[in-house]
């Protein structure tokens, strides 16, 4: 008897929603009173999702002054869950970046260095250039051929109340042959930069409605005066502003180290143009898991690095309770110095309970388009409560694949061949019989 139904899909479909953490879509906080316990693909975790929507909304509006959080617990209590949804959370301009401890590593640059391009990239600067653009519908686009030297290019462009010509060189008309613009069609052009932007039939309205709005003025012109945002980080302003001074820099993988001089005169440049209001900057979050991994060099970089003015905000988070901090001979709480442990806020999370562990196997199972009966989901929860739960999911995505790629259907025996072969560390321990190099003990 089948107790496991798959929708009938794609295969191509259903290996394009695995991912870990693909049914986490937010938070879940749509009012911060009235919290759901599931939401967004979230399950429990009530006080700590409240708090971190609480701190990204601060940093969406640029107040959060503290600069970091830490998100502490066991293996499979949704820290990285977490950090993902606060990265669903923020605002597209606000870089986000998730390293693990381990990554922070080279033969080639130091960790600090490393370090510090990493956390350039998570903050963002927009740039703001007034310029001039014309906005119509294409009338006409005469091309008069006296000579081969001498060829004159006209553009008949018109508004509700007024039509214009213009010359335009080479280089607009190209662009004008390679977008396929013609008759009819509703364009804009930046008569600084040379460049061509073509609307699509919904956004033609809402031009002529700007254009009627304009049209009441005293002197109607189908140019105007418009500021255009150009967003960069500060790892490819210090990449451009380094030796090479070329745009290949940007997008090549070699890593090289960059002055600290230049660093410094970039930041002052920056701070007199943010004062002056030409550019605008965002601070986004670096989320870097397993902190307790990185040495007491590194804390301390970090630890100077938060008192600067071009610092973005910090996600950590650790499963260790108490662990010796790297290159020191004392233990620390999370493994973490205790001075750099008073300049952030701290979080808690906790294992999840039979119910919740249920809830959460549910939610993964509609997102893999899965049905399960009853009888497989309490397989499933019972597993997931005694060998945890990210093993109870891994085991859910395998007989899945194994079921799709026979065309049948799985049931409890199709669980319980995956749960037999794929090994956990709470059934190592349980299991004697299991050969003595599977173990590991501190002597």
């Amino acid at each position: 008897m089948n107790f496991l139904q798959i929708s009938e899909k794609k295969n191509s479909d259903f290996w394009s929603t695995f991912n870990f953490f693909s049914h986490i879509k937010g938070l879940g906080v749509g009012n911060f009173i009235n919290l759901r316990n599931i939401s967004q693909g979230f399950v429990g975790q009530k006080n700590v999702r409240r708090a971190l929507f609480m701190l990204v909304d601060l940093i969406n509006k640029q107040n959060f002054e503290n600069k970091g959080m830490i998100v502490t617990g066991s293996c499979g209590t949704g820290k990285s869950a977490l950090g993902i949804a606060v990265s669903r959370l923020l605002i597209p301009k606000f870089p986000f970046i998730k390293i693990n401890g381990s990554e922070i590593k080279s033969p080639i640059i130091s960790k600090i260095e490393i370090l510090h391009q990493i956390i350039r990239k998570t903050v963002g600067v927009n740039f703001y250039q007034e310029s001039l653009i014309i906005e119509g519908e294409v009338v006409d686009l005469k091309i008069n051929e006296k000579n081969k030297k001498n060829i004159e290019r006209k553009l008949v462009i018109r508004n509700q109340n007024i039509q214009s010509i213009y010359e335009i060189g080479p280089k607009i008309y190209k662009k004008f042959f390679e977008k396929n613009i013609k008759k009819g069609d509703f364009v804009s052009i930046d008569k600084i930069n040379g460049e061509v932007y073509f609307h699509e039939k919904n956004s033609e309205k809402n031009n002529l409605k700007e254009n009627q709005n304009s049209s009441k003025e005293k002197f109607p012109s189908l140019e105007k005066y418009r500021i255009i945002e150009h967003f960069v980080t500060l790892h490819e302003i210090d990449l451009l502003n380094s030796k090479k001074k070329s745009l290949s820099t940007i997008f090549s993988d070699s890593q090289s180290e960059i002055n600290f001089k230049k660093r410094e005169k970039i930041g002052k440049i920056l701070k007199r143009w943010e004062e002056e209001k030409k550019i605008k900057i965002f601070k986004g979050i670096l989320f870097i898991d397993d902190i307790h991994l990185l040495d007491s060099q590194s804390f301390s970089f970090l630890g100077k690095i938060i008192e600067t003015k071009f610092s973005p905000n910090f996600f950590f988070a650790t499963n260790c309770p108490r662990e010796k901090i790297k290159e020191l001979n004392y233990i620390s709480p999370h493994g973490i110095p205790v001075d750099f442990l008073d300049r952030f806020l701290i979080l808690s999370t906790y294992p999840p309970s039979k119910i919740e562990i249920e809830q959460i196997i549910k939610i993964k199972s509609k997102n893999l388009r899965v049905s399960l009966r009853k009888e497989c989901l309490l397989l499933l929860v019972k597993i997931g409560v005694e060998c945890g739960l990210t093993h109870a999911l891994y085991l859910l995505v395998t007989f899945c694949f194994h079921s799709m790629e026979n065309e049948k259907e799985a049931g409890i025996n199709e669980i319980l061949i995956s749960f037999k072969l794929f090994l956990n560390f709470r059934k190592i321990i349980r299991n004697t019989n299991l050969p003595k190099y599977f173990l590991f003990e501190k002597k």
